[in-house]
């Protein structure tokens, strides 16, 4: 995300926009993981403590059901399989979604084969402590 934000304040970025966007005036968002995400980066947290450089402060931050408590029992709390999805993931079915050259990762609908990511790792959070050590 570090080099995302450089790119908005690169000459790059201003020659492919013919200098019609304000990158000082750059408002970060998201929903969820991606509200986390929006929070950390428009409040330059956990970048210097991860070696990379802390991006330039950005003008606003609309953090949409920020995930705000990462030890909150939703997930810390072992959920295998999880409450809301109808059985079991393997980790094998992951294996075909791992390939960088797939489709694009946005939102699915539960159903989607693509969308186990997000319901496998909530099922296996809890089941590994800190440091990765078994939970």
């Amino acid at each position: 995300m570090s080099d995302a934000m450089a790119f908005l304040r690169s000459d790059t970025f201003t020659t492919a926009t013919g200098g019609r966007i304000d990158s000082s005036k750059v408002v970060v968002g998201g929903g969820s993981a991606g509200g986390w995400q929006a929070l950390m980066i428009g409040l330059g947290v956990g970048f210097e403590a991860c070696g990379v450089p802390t991006p330039a402060p950005v003008a606003g931050i609309a953090a949409m059901y920020p995930i705000s408590d990462l030890a909150d029992p939703f997930w810390t709390t072992k959920q295998h399989p999880v409450s809301y999805f109808p059985r079991v993931i393997k980790a094998d079915e992951l294996g075909e979604h791992l390939d960088p050259n797939s489709a694009e990762a946005g939102f699915y609908p539960l159903a989607h084969p693509r969308s186990v990511f997000y319901h496998y790792m909530v099922s296996s959070l809890a089941q590994v402590g800190p440091r990765g050590t078994p939970g």
